[in-house]
């Protein structure tokens, strides 16, 4: 152990022995154990607690208010996209784009989907299948940064304040800034938000979880197999692999950690030169090998599928308004924090590694954005809390330990200390937390229409469509679009945000011909729904229950095979008959992928 890790290491021994009551010098009293470790408890079980937020809503509504669940664990189109997937991978094992009606194209695979496809195979439900991933994801995440902080932090209260802050750390950025900053801007920077806070990963996206514990497990492995000498590391490659083919931006840092931290390690580490760093080179190709397959596959699908191409450029105009202060923006606190420990010089791989990953995700971030090489920039900070954390805990931590040991404060010191720290973690927590969470339950209120719950006729309706024998694709709003494929196994024109071209135009012009809204003679100019139905291929139209009407009845009324009432909602089969060509006028609707949309 080097001067500066000695010095940083008798720092934070020196914190944890004034909270606890005892010398830096003395053994740890049995009693700051047990309480430092039931706040580590208390602390997991909070994060378990707020992951499990939506989970939680959902069994309640259905239990005590006889809500139907419509499958969405978090954000409803990603969701239903997710459950579509799974369903693709059950009945084809190669997925397709279902939110569009273009020619199926399967050529997706996903190792996290591709098991619960295997698990609704199995009897499970496909809604079941995919939350199989969520207490999954956060015992994985929790295990992986409760390790790879204890290899960097020694035991105690402030291995625990850099574990909550990793898990937990969220800025109500929003409120912080509407009002003061570009709307793009502002978006982009709360789906950011979204994306750095762990808690939300479990609102439906619990792969990503995975991935993040993954790349810790990775970075904790390479470090382990590295020091040992060791050429090649099965685990280490199945790690980069899995890791970039469940989330290619966390993927991407784990690489570039590894790669980054070797070339720096050889400047800056005792004992490190360039032999050393060719000795490794098996060790760091193998993994990169391994590691950057999943990324050219991506790469494949954005260059030659035309619907991962369109999600691509769909994907980065919502987060168009990202830029190089986003990061910083959301992650301000725990950035400046971070900062103090550079102060400490790196004496192993790992300390280089920890400075790196935060680096490797924010220009990660702002390549994307810059070069659109990739989508979605704000997903590179998917993890980077982690880092931060621990490295704020390093930096600060000496001065708390003054404050604990100061003779001026005397007795005073160690509480002062523990006070200050505790209300600066709950400032960078507790309203971040309070606002999204408040605004998750307003999105899932039943009586609005978040899309969480789903009324029975509309249920009917939906199964009606899936259980006819006729092939073909539905004409529907947006919401209940959304639900076709994984409830239908058919394509729907209008039902994802960025998996279907154009999303923005169909889905307000559905709105619009479904209510009837094209009979308006400023709006209409003589098309009918009639001729945009014929003009779509649609086989069926879904009249959900928020659009119920009698006007829809006569209007499809020409081309109605079978009208099919559900009490509120109708479905339509129609005529089977050639794709007509485009209405006259539709074009000034913008409903189609053109040369300028990219």
């Amino acid at each position: 152990m080097g001067f500066a890790q000695a010095r940083r290491a008798a720092c934070l021994t020196a914190i944890i022995g004034a909270m606890e009551g005892v010398t830096p010098t003395a053994e740890p009293a049995s009693t700051g154990e047990r309480l430092s470790r039931a706040a580590l408890w208390a602390s997991i079980g909070a994060f378990t607690l707020l992951s499990l937020t939506v989970v939680i809503v959902i069994v309640w509504n259905a239990l005590f208010n006889g809500a139907i669940w419509t499958g969405a664990l978090g954000y409803v189109f990603d969701s239903m996209q997710y459950l579509a997937w799974v369903r693709e991978g059950s009945d084809h094992f190669l997925s397709a784009n279902l939110f569009d009606t273009a020619p199926l194209v399967r050529d997706y695979l996903n190792p996290g989907l591709i098991i619960s496809s295997g698990l609704h195979r199995l009897g499970l439900s496909i809604p079941l299948a995919y939350a199989f991933w969520v207490p999954v994801g956060i015992a994985g995440l929790v295990v992986a940064v409760v390790k790879y902080a204890g290899e960097m932090l020694p035991k105690g209260w402030w291995r625990v304040a850099a574990i909550v802050l990793a898990l937990t750390y969220k800025l109500p950025i929003k409120a912080i800034l509407e009002g003061h900053v570009p709307k793009k801007s502002l978006d982009a920077t709360t789906y950011a938000g979204f994306d750095a806070w762990p808690v939300y990963w479990s609102w439906g996206f619990s792969l990503t979880a995975v991935a993040v514990a993954l790349l810790c497990f990775g970075l904790m492995r390479y470090d382990a197999v590295r020091s040992r000498g060791i050429r090649f590391s099965g685990s280490l490659s199945a790690i980069a692999l899995f890791c970039s083919w469940l989330q290619p931006w966390q993927g991407a840092t784990l690489l570039g950690v590894i790669i980054g931290g070797e070339i720096i390690g050889s400047l800056v580490l005792k004992g490190e030169d360039s032999a050393g760093l060719r000795g490794r080179m098996t060790l760091i190709g193998t993994t990169v090998l391994f590691g950057t397959a999943p990324l050219v596959y991506y790469s494949l699908l954005g260059k030659f599928d035309e619907a991962w191409r369109i999600n691509g450029i769909q994907a980065n105009n919502y987060v168009a308004g990202a830029s190089w202060w986003t990061a910083f923006a959301i992650l301000g606190p725990l950035v400046v924090g971070a900062a103090f420990a550079l102060r400490f010089r790196p004496e192993r791989f790992r300390d280089v590694a920890i400075r790196l990953w935060p680096v490797v995700a924010i220009v990660q971030l702002i390549v994307i954005d810059a070069t659109q090489i990739g989508n979605t920039a704000t997903h590179a900070l998917k993890g980077i809390t982690i880092p931060l954390a621990v490295l704020t805990v390093i930096g600060v931590g000496p001065w708390f330990a003054q404050v604990a040991g100061s003779k001026r404060l005397g007795k005073v010191g160690p509480a002062l200390s523990a006070a200050v720290a505790v209300a600066l973690i709950g400032l960078l927590t507790v309203p971040g937390a309070i606002n999204q969470v408040r605004l998750q339950l307003d999105d899932m209120a039943l009586e609005g229409r978040g899309g969480y719950s789903i009324s029975k006729d509309d249920l009917r309706a939906l199964n009606y469509i899936a259980s006819s024998p006729h092939k073909g694709s539905v004409y529907a709003n947006s919401l209940y679009g959304s639900m076709v494929p994984w409830r239908t196994d058919r394509a729907t024109w209008v039902g994802h945000e960025t998996w279907t071209p154009r999303f923005q135009g169909r889905s307000y012009f559905n709105e619009v011909a479904l209510e009837g809204g094209l009979r308006t003679p400023t709006v209409g100019r003589g098309l009918t729904i009639a001729e945009v139905v014929r003009w779509t291929g649609a086989a069926f139209v879904l009249q959900d229950c928020y659009h119920s009407n009698n006007y829809l009845a006569k209007a499809l009324a020409p081309i109605t095979k079978t009208r099919k009432n559900f009490y509120c909602a109708t479905v339509y089969e129609i005529t089977p008959a050639p794709k007509a060509p485009a209405p006259p006028g539709i074009d000034r609707f913008h409903l189609n992928w053109t040369k300028r949309d990219g």
